[in-house]
């Protein structure tokens, strides 16, 4: 997906961001890009990704196993994006607890805490069991 740089200052700040840091190339206009990363990080809404929950059916698939996620099980939920043909739009997207940390490449502590802090209706064992699960 291509964007403009100011399109991609609004739409894709983080990334952007880190390209603007890291490039050797000139950016005639890169100040203002910057002011607008800085508005668009403003603006952005928290994200309540990844969390953990019981999966309501046992329709959902894991992104990397392509397995189903039975019923009553506890999955993790990620932020992907979806390209439908016509636009591409955000949404969540599933995994088996033990397929987390090789979709995600984050170390089993950062993402265990991420988890944690945004899925409050696990209990204690439940938790205790998905960082088990999460464990490589």
């Amino acid at each position: 997906v291509w964007h403009h740089l100011e399109c991609a200052a609004k739409k894709k700040p983080g990334p952007l961001k880190a390209a603007l840091e890291t490039t050797t190339l000139e950016i005639a206009n890169k100040a203002e890009l910057e002011q607008l990363i800085a508005a668009s990080a403003k603006d952005a809404k928290p994200s309540t990704f990844p969390y953990a929950e019981h999966a309501p059916s046992g329709r959902s698939m894991c992104l990397v196993c392509t397995q189903a996620i039975a019923k009553g099980t506890v999955r993790v939920a990620v932020e992907r994006e979806v390209d439908t043909g016509s636009f591409v739009t955000r949404g969540a997207g599933y995994l088996h607890p033990a397929c987390s940390l090789q979709h995600v490449g984050e170390d089993l502590e950062t993402f265990f805490k991420k988890v944690s802090d945004h899925s409050p209706g696990l209990q204690a064992d439940e938790r205790d069991a998905l960082k088990a699960e999460l464990s490589p």
